[in-house]
């Protein structure tokens, strides 16, 4: 008789492709579909007859670009806002984890006239940097529809903010903020793959952001043949 143990064990120590994951989002929502908050406004919610810097789900030819509610935006030089503008702040969230970063926002403006501009401003591990103008009205301009601006984050950026201020007068003219998200790539995961094993645990050894140095422990399937 006799009697033959075998053990069969495969390792995979794979390429991973790596895709953006969503940090935060904020459709305006007022649901918990809404993670990017508190929003800070510098004027707090506010509908008074055609003039608006609030909530909406419908201003005149626009209707949400994302789920159900947009933020509108008329005559802020009126009786919800003033003539420097208006702004949302998102606030600073930890993005240490994370690699490839970027903003991306939706917006929507109709007949912007001379003096009808939208901005916005990043805020890179708690400093505010140089505001840009995205949107600068003249001449009834418009975007003709939703727009995606996507701004990209430096890696190694510990914590990431952002801030949009409109500035619009007039009640023929009016714009629309959807959709703000932050997303990157997550690397504090363990990157090792696996294949035929069984009790399979990955840990990062203690590294979280350094996956080549990931391992594995596992239990071998023992076959007995006599």
């Amino acid at each position: 008789m006799y009697k033959f143990v075998s053990y069969f064990y495969a390792l995979f120590f794979s390429s991973v492709v790596l895709s953006q994951t969503q940090i935060e989002i904020n459709s305006f929502e007022q649901t918990n579909a809404d993670t990017w908050t508190p929003i800070t406004f510098s004027t707090p919610p506010c509908t008074n007859g055609a003039d608006q810097w609030d909530y909406a789900t419908i201003l005149t030819s626009i209707s949400p670009n994302h789920l159900n509610q947009f933020w509108g935006i008329r005559d802020l030089d009126g009786s919800c806002g003033s003539g420097a503008g208006e702004t949302l702040t998102f606030p600073s969230i930890n993005t240490s984890a994370y690699s490839n970063i970027s903003i991306s926002f939706d917006y929507n403006l109709f007949e912007f006239d001379t003096g009808d501009d939208l901005f916005y401003t990043l805020i890179i591990n708690g400093v505010s940097q140089n505001e840009v103008q995205l949107f600068d009205g003249f001449s009834n301009l418009s975007t003709n529809g939703w727009i995606t601006e996507t701004l990209n984050i430096p890696n190694g950026t510990n914590t990431v903010g952002f801030q949009i201020r409109v500035v619009q007068n007039g009640g023929g003219d009016y714009g629309g903020i959807d959709n703000v998200r932050l997303e990157g790539v997550l690397t504090a995961s363990c990157f090792i793959q696996d294949s035929g094993l069984s009790s399979v645990t990955c840990n990062d050894n203690a590294t979280p952001l350094d996956f080549s140095d990931d391992f594995i422990t596992f239990s071998l399937n023992q076959m007995e043949t006599i």
